[in-house]
C-alpha cells in the first residue's frame, strides 16, 4: 500500500521534479493534513478505510465528499482499483470548481500522469459513465 505511495510520488516528480509528497494513512489524517495546508493536487484512494487498509467500505468515499463540499477549488485525482464507487457523488464532481480526474489503479502509470496533470490544469477527466450518472 505505501510502496503504490511512494511510486506515486516518483511519477508525480516526473511531473514536476520539485513535487513533494505527503503520504497520509487514513481518511481523517488526510482531514487534518487539509486543516494545515492546501496541496497543488489531492491523490485519493476510495478503499481505503480508518485504519488505511484497503477495503470495500466507503469511507474513501466520505472522505472525497468531504473534499468536495469544504475544498471546492482543490485539484483532486481520484486512483483507486474501484473507481465507480465515486459514481454516486457525480453530481458533487459535476459541480466541483477545481481540476478532477479519474483512474483505474489497473490502467497503466501513463493513465496516472495524464490524469495528474489533467487535474493539475483545473480540468476534469471522468470515465465517460459518470456522464450518464450525473442525470
Amino acid at each position: 500500500m505505501e510502496d503504490v505511495a511512494r511510486n506515486n510520488c516518483t511519477f508525480l516528480q516526473m511531473i514536476d521534479p520539485k513535487a513533494r509528497c505527503e503520504i497520509v494513512p487514513s481518511p481523517q489524517a488526510a482531514k487534518d493534513s487539509l486543516a494545515r495546508h492546501i496541496p497543488d493536487l489531492l491523490v485519493v484512494d476510495l478503499m481505503l478505510d480508518e485504519k488505511g487498509e484497503i477495503d470495500q467500505k466507503t469511507s474513501g468515499v466520505a472522505f472525497l465528499h468531504y473534499v468536495l463540499c469544504h475544498h471546492p477549488h482543490l485539484n483532486v485525482l481520484i486512483y483507486s482499483t474501484n473507481p465507480e464507487l465515486a459514481k454516486q457523488l457525480s453530481l458533487n464532481i459535476e459541480k466541483h470548481k477545481g481540476g478532477f480526474s479519474i483512474v483505474d489503479k489497473m490502467e497503466l502509470r501513463t493513465a496516472f500522469i495524464a490524469g495528474a496533470s489533467t487535474a493539475l490544469l483545473g480540468e476534469k477527466r471522468t470515465p465517460d459513465s459518470f456522464v450518464d450518472a450525473a442525470y
